[in-house]
């Protein structure tokens, strides 16, 4: 016991501070409970262990638990990440794993657009602030790269996704549940949007949209028992529940376009069957007026686009004035009112007022695509574009390198060729889940599965027979 404390005395010094701090920033008794349950787990954890509790921390630590409290986690899930590496690895640099050409390539092409659009705006500062934290959060994706060297960091990996998003699925049902709300209430047209633990509904969606898909891949695995097939299911619904809740269309379309494309690869005849009974549902919902009003609360069809098209409108009206280097990353919160593309005092003036608050003034414009135009000009237009283009490079090859040699990494990658298609189709309607300027919480579970096929890409097929 001297010895591992010994040996990894900065992760014991790091949890210990974590467990006073915690203490001393909130008085109720549970902080210091949980501080000391984290020191000990961080004795005693395998480093597998210690990256899964660092990502489920990083992904849902992020409610109203408190500023100080949560930034005291969230710096810890990076500090020990951050440790783990340079115990493992050193300050060797000959010793990191590689990263793919075209991955650094596109790295280059995606910071060149940060720093010169930053470098072209009034908001300079804001953009070098925004080109920082993206860097941090690629070190960090770096990092988890790193750490995926066999089949078991890649489970840890997924796995950790999929806790998490059980986790949230469960604050999402356990909220329902709470007000007062049940499923009759949409018959009477009562309106609800659920966001659980995260407190915005779209990033909410953009977990569901990744990890739905991931656990029906695993379930698609060859040789599992009985038993692990029942749990899986059991989670693969509870999930899909707390998706339906949140009623968030873009994550339903991401969702549906992910099943899809992961039948088209894995199971054609599934696929068959279930556009067959997606489209007796669509059927009955148009014709049993019960379940249309189901289905119109729950896809919100009197919303049309949810003022989408207002958004859209005010990034073409800053692409026009801004077509070279955009406005400049971060520097939409003080511009935006120079380019609406409505009276500031009607009901979408107000709305955009609303917003521009609520998400501090982050791009609005609920288009992957427009926001990074619209912020970084032509060059940002580009590192958007090419984005699909070089993971389909990376997914796509590893569809015919495992297919008759592993069946295990056949199925994950195809998993993960579904979630990014599914998200990528998302792209149109949402900013979030790609790159949002480092925001950990929206789009570190994409950057997760993006790894795992670049790792997969790196495998010698030899080294497989």
């Amino acid at each position: 016991m001297h010895s591992y404390i010994k040996e990894y005395r900065l992760l014991f010094l790091l949890s210990l501070s974590v467990a006073v701090l915690l203490a001393l920033v909130n008085t109720f008794l549970i902080y210091l409970i949980i501080g000391l349950l984290v020191l000990l787990i961080t004795i005693y954890a395998s480093r597998n262990t210690l990256v899964a509790i660092s990502i489920v921390a990083l992904l849902t630590l992020v409610s109203d638990i408190g500023v100080s409290a949560r930034t005291i986690v969230q710096l810890y899930s990076i500090g020990i990440l951050f440790i783990l590496f340079f115990k493992e690895f050193g300050f060797d640099w000959r010793s990191y794993k590689s990263v793919p050409s075209l991955i650094r390539n596109y790295m280059l092409l995606l910071f060149a657009s940060l720093i010169l659009s930053s470098l072209n705006s009034h908001h300079m500062f804001a953009g070098f602030e925004l080109t920082l934290r993206t860097l941090v959060f690629f070190i960090i994706v770096y990092i988890l790269f790193s750490f995926t060297k066999t089949s078991d960091d890649i489970k840890n990996l997924l796995s950790a996704l999929i806790i998490t998003c059980f986790l949230i699925s469960l604050s999402v049902i356990y909220e329902f549940v709470s007000s007062g709300f049940w499923f009759l209430d949409f018959a009477r047209n009562t309106y609800m949007r659920i966001s659980g633990i995260i407190s915005n509904v779209n990033a909410t969606g953009g977990y569901f949209a990744v990890t739905i898909p991931i656990t029906a891949a695993v379930l698609f695995q060859s040789g599992l028992r009985k038993s692990e097939k029942g749990l899986i299911s059991f989670i693969f619904i509870f999930l899909f529940v707390g998706l339906l809740l949140t009623t968030s269309r873009s994550a339903f379309i991401s969702v549906t376009v992910s099943l899809i494309t992961l039948f088209l690869i894995l199971k054609r005849k599934m696929l068959i069957w279930f556009l067959g009974i997606l489209g007796l549902i669509v059927i009955s919902f148009i014709f049993i007026q019960p379940m249309n009003n189901l289905i119109t609360l729950l896809l919100r069809l009197e919303e049309g686009v949810a003022s989408r098209d207002v958004f859209w409108k005010l990034s073409w009206n800053i692409i026009s004035d801004n077509p070279i280097f955009g406005l400049g990353p971060g520097s939409f919160k003080y511009e935006v009112f120079n380019y609406i593309p409505v009276l500031l005092g009607s009901w979408h003036g107000s709305m955009i007022t609303r917003i521009n608050e609520i998400t501090g003034g982050s791009n609005s414009s609920h288009n992957f695509f427009l926001v990074f135009f619209s912020d970084m000009g032509i060059l940002g237009l580009l590192s958007a574009v090419l984005l699909p283009v070089i993971f389909y490079s990376v997914g796509i090859p590893l569809l015919k390198k495992f297919k008759e040699v592993n069946q295990s990494y056949y199925t994950i990658s195809s998993g993960i060729i579904a979630v990014g298609t599914g998200l990528f189709v998302r792209a149109f309607f949402e900013g979030l889940g790609l790159i949002n300027y480092g925001y950990i919480t929206t789009d570190l579970p994409f950057w997760i599965c993006f790894i795992i096929l670049i790792h997969l890409s790196q495998i010698k097929t030899e080294s497989l027979l």
